[in-house]
């Protein structure tokens, strides 16, 4: 047995044949081109369907006849994961051809009842490239058919019904001379670009799999750039369906960087709906689940950090969204484990859920940049730890319970908004060991009431805000250690804060213990306030000394000096 992969894309043709093919020149003058196969250029298949498009003005490009292939049968871009185009082109003469915004290289799709080398009277077009932006080589061009044409349709084309398919090129009004084919197209698919993997029970899948898979079968959408794996899909593993379990690990470092794909509609604009299919994420059957692992977990307790869990990359997130979501498909998931992985940009949620247990889904190391807030589960709570958050728009993670937030621990939260957001009042929260810096607010309290953060661990959480009224107040647990130059057997100590003093007395009295035989108190108190430390040992002049309590505690150090009649 083996892995099973699908992209979710249909082939409409392999470009290994002509038959159905023809060279279509829409305007200009001059002999006629003509479509021919070619099988020594070529990126998927056997060959590819070749065309010279040379002619001053021309505006000529090659268009597979779905209608006559397929029995009489259109095709429907508007069904509902019908909607991208996926097409191999290859353009041998850039110069000749003009810039991306006057539809240099174009993708169409026509309606009317046109064959062979006649002229569709019913067609809309997309500019995909130009002399401008074109990279060179083989390139793998993507429309969302929804999206709005380059230019005005020509005639009343009907994406319900498409007949032929083509991708042109135009031509510049003085072009070099062109003694060979320069326009080649080969493998055109439709669909919803989603990869999945689907195991057989006892292989294990890793990103290298699903690299290997894609150029075997030369479908474009993941292409290794020197090491960095460029995706245009989403990624799926296992399947709702399967009758085995899947399992994914990978920890070999892997960059994951999803692909801006653009046309030109007034500008250059994003030419698919990213938010419909670039999504990471897990499903499996209720008898043969699935477990995905990224990276690798060393250490023990919170002592743990993740390794070697590469990342997923949006290079560009004001315009490409991107999503992980391990929570839709939960109840079928073994394990959904990020082990030191960066997420960067991740901007359309990252969405987390464990189980009953505890042990199924966690985060722990790793970076995540400039992305949308971590959701760490709806019933259930992913492990959080020793995280970092930088730039979070919104806010970095959101919190509704006590027990959510102590299931994260040691993590930075740097130049967020708000760092954690929480939603529920008359709670009293934990902060076990979080360190913020530079963010808007450190937290944010939306829950309409009174919130009571009590950070522990040397937590250093300050500022607040509160949305929607309510009130916020950071209480710490702290240690104070006093050492002094005798033992402090037998002594009185008492700790009072001066920031809650009233009238005629030192302040609300934060020790409450006598006798000690321990120099290490632990108790409650703001961070930064003013704080009296009073000590009365038998045999020693009393002691009073006023400091501020730093956050988490610290060191003091006292001197007793002896009653001069003892």
């Amino acid at each position: 047995m083996a892995l099973t992969f699908t992209t979710g894309m249909t082939l409409i043709s392999a470009a290994d044949a002509v038959t159905n093919w023809a060279a279509v020149r829409i305007s200009g003058s001059g002999g006629a081109p003509a479509a021919t196969l070619d099988t020594v250029t070529f990126k998927q298949g056997s060959g590819s369907i070749s065309s010279r498009v040379s002619g001053a003005n021309w505006d000529s490009g090659l268009f597979f006849d779905y209608y006559t292939a397929n029995g009489n049968t259109t095709l429907n871009l508007t069904t509902a994961g019908n909607e991208v185009l996926s097409i191999w082109m290859l353009c041998t003469s850039p110069s000749a051809v003009l810039a991306l915004q006057n539809g240099g290289a174009w993708i169409a799709v026509s309606s009317s009842a046109d064959t062979g080398a006649t002229v569709p009277t019913a067609y809309r077009r997309w500019y995909v490239s130009g002399a401008d932006v074109y990279p060179g080589g083989w390139v793998l061009i993507q429309i969302d058919t929804r999206k709005t044409a380059s230019v005005a349709d020509v005639g009343s084309p009907n994406l319900a019904a498409v007949r032929r398919l083509g991708v042109g090129l135009k031509i510049v009004a003085s072009p070099p001379t062109l003694r060979s084919d320069n326009l080649y197209v080969d493998a055109m698919w439709y669909g919803r670009p989603t990869y999945g993997v689907k195991g057989d029970g006892s292989t294990v899948a890793t990103w290298g799999d699903f690299l290997t898979n894609s150029v075997t079968n030369a479908n474009g959408l993941i292409q290794d750039l020197g090491g960095v794996y460029q995706i245009a899909c989403g990624i799926r593993f296992g399947d709702a369906a399967q009758a085995a379990t899947t399992t994914f690990a990978d920890a070999t470092g892997k960059q994951i960087l999803f692909k801006r794909q653009t046309y030109y509609y007034g500008g250059v604009v994003d030419a698919l709906n990213y938010a419909d299919y670039y999504i990471v994420d897990a499903v499996g059957a209720a008898s043969y689940k699935t477990s995905v692992t990224m990276g690798s977990v060393v250490g023990a307790g919170d002592g743990r950090r993740g390794v070697l869990g590469g990342a997923l990359r949006n290079p560009d997130p004001a315009n490409v969204t991107v999503t992980l979501d391990f929570r839709t498909g939960v109840a079928n998931l073994a394990a959904a484990k990020l082990y030191g992985v960066d997420l960067v940009g991740v901007n359309g949620g990252v969405l987390l859920e464990d189980d009953a247990v505890g042990t199924l889904a966690a985060l722990i190391g790793g970076t995540l940049v400039n992305c949308a807030e971590l959701d760490l589960g709806a019933t259930y709570f992913a492990e959080l730890l020793a995280a970092s958050f930088i730039g979070a728009a919104t806010q970095a993670l959101t919190v509704g319970s006590a027990s959510e937030l102590a299931r994260s621990k040691f993590c930075n939260f740097i130049n967020c908004n708000s760092a954690i957001k929480i939603t529920t009042a008359s709670l009293e929260y934990g902060s076990a060991g979080h360190q913020f810096s530079g963010n808007t607010y450190d937290i944010e309290n939306s829950s309409g009431g009174a919130v009571t953060v009590t950070p522990s661990n040397l937590s250093n959480v300050s500022t607040h805000h509160e949305t929607g009224g309510g009130s916020t107040m950071i209480s710490y647990d702290v240690i104070l250690t006093i050492s002094a130059n005798v033992t402090l057997s037998g002594a009185e100590i008492r700790i009072y804060d001066l920031n809650d003093t009233p009238a005629g007395s030192l302040g609300t009295e934060l020790s409450g213990a006598e006798s000690h035989d321990s120099s290490t108190y632990q108790f409650t108190g703001p961070a930064g306030n003013e704080i009296w430390v009073q000590i009365m040992k038998p045999g020693y002049e009393e002691f009073g000394q006023a400091t501020a309590l730093p956050a988490g505690g610290g060191p003091m150090t006292v001197i007793l000096v002896p009653e001069r009649n003892a």
